[in-house]
């Protein structure tokens, strides 16, 4: 498991009982400022547990932060490390730890320190820079047996907390002649070993050494070759050298997606810390509308509406729907008779049925009669009759 490097806490109890966890790398931070404290059983019950690799950037572990992780045989403790929990590694595999030079602060609950109840663990090393150890580092209830062997100090030392090694009763003290801890182990009866003296070399020099604090150069921080300790005592033989940093390798990606709402972002990543680069803002991309509703028909003369929706953010818009306007029909003039009016010739709209033109009433012509023509004549006992007829409609 990797944890970001923009992570600042990782909280109590985070990852507890995560029994199939098998590692977890905390990424580094280059910012100066950045602060990661690893909070109280934030690990605790990780029986599957058996690597961890934590940057620079952490500062505090916290109570029985790796309590019970029992496959885990080694914890390397970041330099920047200043405040320890107690029963911290309780129940590991741990058989050695080095505790970084800035530690000041080492939590206990009743009288057990950091290093308590571990019963593989029979070395404990102080880094050389080391001033103060802390009160009940080492120490343990009287109830719970100390495995601890072996504490080196470094001259570096020139105080140890009460308590420090509180019921470690099988444990022998190395350091360097005339330092502190010398007299701290005389006043406290405890074995002293020099290791600047000649109980520790043959006549070539120590008989075996190994590199310590050695780490890989990234693109964000300096490595460093490692510092050689003679491997029986402990003594620094060698500090080592910086290997500066190594270069970014990057890629283009689209670090946000634009969309129809927010504009996105591209830069360059680094395939190995993940910085960004070239940071490019994304316009955003146009909205993608389905193909509306009509909520308010339009009629010949009034607009309507038809409202849209974004199928990816929602968003509605509404546009208008203009008028349709009239579909004209002509209404044919009649022309007038005789005896009936007629009608001019006007138009109507075939959708809505109003009038556009209206047709005005022609007045009827009237006939029009002819000359008079004898039907009957007249005789002696009868009239005659005449008719005329209307030239138009006879």
């Amino acid at each position: 498991m990797i944890i970001s490097n923009m992570v600042s806490s990782i909280g109590s109890s985070a990852f507890e009982g995560c029994t199939s966890l098998a590692g977890v790398a905390i990424r580094y931070n280059n910012d100066e400022e950045h602060t990661i404290t690893i909070g109280a059983g934030a690990f605790r019950g990780c029986t599957s547990l058996i690597s961890v690799d934590m940057s620079g950037n952490v500062t505090s572990i916290g109570d029985r932060a790796f309590s019970g992780c029992s496959s885990l045989t080694k914890l390397p403790l970041p330099e920047s490390l200043q405040s320890m929990g107690y029963l911290m590694i309780e129940g590991t595999g741990i058989t050695s730890i080095t505790v970084p030079k800035n530690v000041r602060e080492a939590h206990s609950n009743n009288g057990n320190g950091p290093l308590a109840n571990v019963k593989a663990l029979t070395e404990v090393i102080f880094e050389d820079g080391m001033k103060a150890i802390p009160a009940y580092m080492c120490a343990v209830d009287s109830g719970i047996r100390s495995y601890l062997k072996k504490a080196v100090i470094p001259a570096s030392v020139t105080s140890i907390g009460n308590y420090a090694f509180l019921n470690c009763n099988d444990l022998t003290i190395y350091g360097y002649i005339g330092s502190y801890a010398e007299t701290y182990a005389k006043a406290n009866n405890i074995p002293f070993v020099p290791i600047n003296g000649n109980s520790h070399t043959t006549e070539t020099g120590h008989t075996g050494t190994e590199v310590r604090n050695a780490r890989a150069a990234t693109c964000t921080a300096a490595g460093y070759t490692g510092d050689i300790y003679c491997a029986e005592c402990g003594l620094l033989l060698e500090n080592g050298t910086e290997i500066p940093k190594i270069d970014h390798i990057t890629e283009l990606r689209n670090a946000k997606e634009a969309t129809c709402t927010e504009p996105g972002s591209k830069s360059r990543h680094c395939q190995r810390c993940n910085a960004k680069t070239d940071i490019q803002e994304i316009e955003k991309t146009d909205h993608r509308w389905n193909t509306g509703v009509v909520v308010e028909e339009a009629s010949c003369t009034k607009g309507g509406k038809k409202r849209y929706a974004c199928i990816a953010c929602r968003e509605i818009k509404t546009e208008k729907i203009e008028p349709a306007g009239h579909k004209e029909a002509i209404d044919a003039a009649q022309e007038p008779t005789c005896t009936e009016a007629g009608l001019t010739e006007g138009s109507h709209c075939t959708v809505c049925q109003e009038i556009l033109i209206p047709q005005e009433t022609i007045p009827a012509n009237g006939h029009t009669f002819g000359e008079w023509e004898t039907v009957k004549s007249p005789g002696c006992a009868e009239k005659g009759s005449r008719q005329r007829k209307c030239l138009a409609c006879g």
